[in-house]
C-alpha cells in the first residue's frame, strides 16, 4: 500500500498496459480501489483560432477514507469476528499470494460498491439490518473470504466456524455503529471548511480524536485489549499536545 508514496516511484515497465485509460469531464467521478496503482494528469484544450492562449485550466481533487487505515475491509471484519468469538484470528501468511491478499483488503460493500441490497437497506431502515439481505449477503462475502485464506482450517473435519448469530452481531457493529460515526465525524471535518480559519484547525483536530474514539471503540467491542489501547494514548497524546499549545499561548 507504500508503493508510490514517500518517494517511491513507479515504473511504467511494472505497471505495464493499463485497465483504463480515460478522460475525465468537468462533474465526473472515477472510483479508484485501495491499492490500485494510477496516475494522472490534466490536460487543456486548444484555444479558438486566431486565439494566443488556451482555454480553462483543468484541475482534479483526490478524495478518500482510508479503509485499511479505519478498520473498513473484509480483513478487519474477519479479524473482529475471531477475536470476538475467542478463536485464532491469526492471518495466514499470504504475501506470497496477491489474489488472496487483495481479496482480504477488499473493502466493505457500502454505497455504491453495496449493489442493490444497499440501496434497499437505505430506503428500508438504514437504523437496523434485521431481516436484510444485504447483511446475509456480506455474511456470505465474509465466509467465503474465511475459506479461501484458511481452506484447511474451515473444511467439513476442520474447525467449526462462529455461529451465524457472532456474524450478524459483528456485522451489525461494523455497519451500524462504526461505519456511521467515521462517516458522520468525516463529513462534519470536511464540510463548509476555511484552510485559513482557526475553526477548521479545531474541527480538523476534533474530527480527529472522533475517529481515534471510534476505533478505540471497535478494539473494545472486538475483545482487543490492545486495539483499545492504542488509540486510547494516541486520544491522549493529542489532548497533551493541545494543552500544551494552550499553556505557551497564554
Amino acid at each position: 500500500l507504500n508503493r508510490g508514496k514517500g518517494g517511491d516511484v513507479l515504473t511504467k515497465e511494472e505497471l505495464g498496459e493499463p485497465v483504463l485509460d480515460i478522460l475525465l469531464e468537468p462533474g465526473d467521478v472515477l472510483y479508484v480501489p485501495t491499492g490500485f496503482p494510477h496516475t494522472t494528469d490534466t490536460t487543456t484544450t486548444a484555444a479558438p483560432e486566431g486565439a494566443d492562449s488556451v482555454s480553462d485550466t483543468s484541475v482534479h481533487l483526490t478524495m478518500g477514507l482510508d479503509t485499511h487505515v479505519w478498520g473498513l475491509t473484509l480483513a478487519h471484519l474477519r479479524w473482529s469476528l475471531l477475536q470476538k468469538s475467542g478463536k485464532d484470528f491469526r492471518m495466514p501468511n499470504i504475501h506470497d499470494d496477491p489474489a488472496r491478499f487483495w481479496k482480504s483488503l477488499e473493502s466493505l460493500p457500502i454505497g455504491f460498491l453495496g449493489g442493490d441490497s444497499w440501496i434497499q437497506h437505505l430506503q428500508q431502515d438504514p437504523t437496523t439490518l434485521t431481516s436484510s439481505p444485504y447483511r446475509e449477503e456480506l455474511m456470505a462475502k465474509l465466509k467465503d473470504l474465511m475459506i479461501v485464506l484458511e481452506p484447511d482450517r474451515w473444511n467439513n473435519d476442520g474447525e467449526s466456524m462462529p455461529s451465524d448469530q457472532e456474524f450478524q452481531d459483528v456485522i451489525d457493529y461494523m455497519i451500524l455503529q462504526h461505519l456511521r460515526t467515521l462517516l458522520v465525524t468525516q463529513e462534519t471535518m470536511f464540510q463548509n471548511i476555511q484552510p485559513k480559519e482557526p475553526e477548521t484547525l479545531i474541527k480538523a483536530f476534533q474530527g480527529s480524536k472522533a475517529q481515534e474514539k471510534a476505533m478505540e471503540d471497535f478494539g473494545k467491542f472486538s475483545n482487543s485489549e490492545a486495539l483499545r489501547n492504542v488509540f486510547a494514548q494516541r486520544r491522549k497524546y493529542q489532548e497533551e499536545r493541545l494543552r500544551s499549545v494552550s499553556n505557551n499561548d497564554e
